[in-house]
This record gives C-alpha cells, structure tokens and sequence, in this order.
C-alpha cells in the first residue's frame, strides 16, 4: 500500500520525511475559497477531508494524506496572507497576545473510500514583536505558504507560551498521523533510538529528539509496536537502560520491514 501527500506543503511533507515513509505527492488543485465555515476546527476539517478525497480518485491501492491549518484570534480566521504586507499585519495582530493554531488531518484509502480525519487546537502567546522582527520575518520566510504568515522556526522565535497540541511544527497533528495509517493497513512500527557511553543525561521525552542513524551509527535500535501500549513499552525499555547515560531518547516511526 502506497502513500501518497496530497499537498505540496513543505511542512506536511517534513511529517512523512520524519516517518520515514517514501511517499508520492499529487497537489489536490481543489478550489480551497469554495470551502467555508465560520468555525476554524470545522474549515480545516473540511479542507483536509476534501483534498485527499480528490486525489483518492486518481490513484490506485494507496493511502492518500493531506491536511489544513488556521490561525484563530478573537473569533477571526488567518489563512495563509495574499501578499507580505498582509503578512506583515498578521503577525502585527498576533503580536503580544494568545491565538489558537488550528490543524487538521484526513487520511483516506483509495480502494475502501475509507475515511479518517481529526482536528488538533494549540494555543500560543506571542511575545511583542518589534517592527523590525516583523519585516525580518517576513522577508526570510516564505510566509505566503503559512496559515497566518509564520510556521514552527516563527513560533520558535516569537512564543512565550504553548499548550496543546505539538502540531505547528508539520502543520497537521503528526501524533494522529502514525496511527491513522496504521487503521488504514499501512504497518508503522517505532523504534526507540538510545545512544549511550555519554554526559548528557536523560531527555524528558518531550524534549527528545530523533536522531539519524548515519549521524550517530551507535545507536541502539529496538523495534517497539506503536500500538495503544507504546507508553508503557517505552517505560518498560528506559528502564533496560537506566543504568546508563543517554544523549537522546525519541520515537521514530518506520515503515515495517514485514
């Protein structure tokens, strides 16, 4: 079972690239202005669900991805800006206040028609940004791509405070994405990448991230089953290893070699 991305989205692509999946990308081209609602978990629930629907009719004995974001701020929905000097009053408006980061995910089979689909809510803080950040931003970062003119490196860069849901960084809400797959046919396993002999101590899992096996050939790697137990089984492995130093501790979802 084939995956494909129906978005050319950098981000959602990053989510794939992060499960190490080889997958195609077909840009659904639907008319994403046809599509309203007033209620952003419903637009992006909506959008989501209509782009892999589309693709889903083209293609044969594949799983089909796609996904939808928005900002919401006070009852107003930023998509992503027409111009850098919408850009530049969106993040004008965003600055110093609290805003919801609202994405969805859809996953679709081709042959069943068999649709999955969810929405994710974080909520930000912005600091106050200067005029200067601001322009910086906007002349860095192709911001005409982002729902409200900024992305996971803007977030980085402009937040105080975020809760929730970890979706701005792939622009979909990635925890859902391996699982999604999984109901759909399409075998995900995780591994537990340990690296050991080193000063830097334990990660909190939050923190950790996934390192690549080329970079770091030491690693430890232990296939774990990337059902609803996961945390339990990542719990009964850290305890395998707790006698020792590890630099990072993180989940990476694979395709299975089975």
């Amino acid at each position: 079972m084939r995956v494909v991305l129906a978005s050319e989205s950098q981000s959602r692509r990053r989510a794939l690239d992060i499960l190490g999946f080889t997958y195609e990308v077909r840009p659904s081209a639907i008319d994403e202005k046809s599509i309203r609602d007033s209620d952003p978990a419903a637009l992006t629930r909506k959008l989501a669900e209509a782009k892999p629907w589309k693709v889903a009719g083209d293609v044969q004995d594949a799983v089909v991805v796609s996904g939808d974001a928005v900002v919401a701020k006070d009852g107003r929905i930023l998509e992503k800006p027409r111009g850098n000097d919408e850009a530049v009053e969106f993040l004008r408006s965003l600055s110093g206040s609290a805003f919801q980061f609202v994405t969805s995910l859809a996953v679709i089979r081709s042959d069943t028609r068999k649709m999955l689909s969810t929405v994710e809510t974080s909520e930000i803080r912005f600091r106050r940004l200067v005029e200067r950040e601001i322009l910086d931003y906007v002349s860095r970062y192709p911001v005409l791509r982002f729902a409200g003119a900024f992305e996971g490196d803007g977030v980085l860069r402009f937040a105080d405070s975020v809760s929730g849901s970890y979706n701005f960084i792939t622009a979909l809400p990635m925890s859902r994405l391996a699982v999604f797959l999984r109901e759909q046919d399409v075998e995900v396993w995780v591994q537990l990448l340990v690296q050991d002999d080193t000063e830097e101590g334990i990660m909190d899992l939050k923190s950790a991230v996934v390192m690549n096996e080329a970079q770091f050939p030491e690693f430890i790697h232990e296939k774990i089953d990337a059902g609803p137990c996961c945390a339990d089984h990542f719990r009964q492995h850290l305890l395998r290893y707790s006698g020792k130093h590890l630099l990072r501790l993180g989940f990476l979802a694979v395709p299975s070699e089975q």
